[in-house]
């Protein structure tokens, strides 16, 4: 049977859902259940075919689909999985971007591993997320990795009904050294809070 297909951006990637009929960005309404399309992680495009056939053979998720990123100039891998009632069109992800957003994963799973960001002393990024919680905001703390010592912090926008807390500017104003983002945040999906999620490592020259 043929299925509608419905494609939304969310803070400029794209999201899918798939049901019985179209479903909307944002806020779910109807009880109908809807499966739902999330970025699994970012990979070469050999290894996001890969992983993505060995997940539909091995029932981990319904389809998949490879996307070139520009800005990471890798795939995101994009996986089907089954759902109902979904409220956000992504799992859960707290990020910061300079050049392009570092993450370690969705929902406190760290399944990229805890990236590192190379910066000097002054540099301004920005922090965000998706999949958020609607009216929530995520907490961004950063402390020093070698002390765990917390030396900043910042909160993010509040999310909107689309789950997407938009990106704010924050200078990184400390001395060289090795600090570590972490963030706390509730899902929107699963109403899941996750605290002191460890989002990137920032080594500042």
């Amino acid at each position: 049977m043929a299925m509608a297909l419905a494609l939304a951006f969310h803070g400029g990637t794209a999201a899918h859902a798939t049901g019985s009929s179209a479903a909307t960005a944002g806020a779910a309404t109807s009880s109908t259940a809807f499966n739902y399309w999330v970025i699994e992680g970012y990979y070469s495009l050999f290894e996001c075919h890969d992983r993505g056939s060995f997940g539909v053979s091995s029932g981990w998720w319904l389809s998949y689909e490879c996307e070139y990123d520009a800005i990471t100039d890798s795939y995101r891998l994009w996986i089907e999985r089954p759902g109902n009632r979904v409220i956000c069109k992504t799992d859960a992800h707290a990020y910061v971007v300079f050049g392009r957003p570092y993450f370690s994963g969705y929902e406190g799973d760290e399944r990229n591993g805890v990236p590192t960001m190379h910066v000097s002393s002054g540099t301004r990024v920005s922090v965000g997320g998706n999949g958020i919680k609607p009216n929530t905001s995520i907490s961004f703390k950063v402390y020093n990795a070698d002390t765990g010592a917390e030396v900043g912090a910042v909160t993010s926008r509040t999310a909107g009904s689309n789950c997407v807390a938009n990106e704010t500017g924050y200078t990184l104003s400390f001395s060289s050294g090795r600090y570590l983002v972490r963030a706390t945040y509730t899902s929107g999906n699963s109403q899941t809070t996750y605290t002191d999620h460890r989002v990137t490592f920032i080594q500042i020259s």
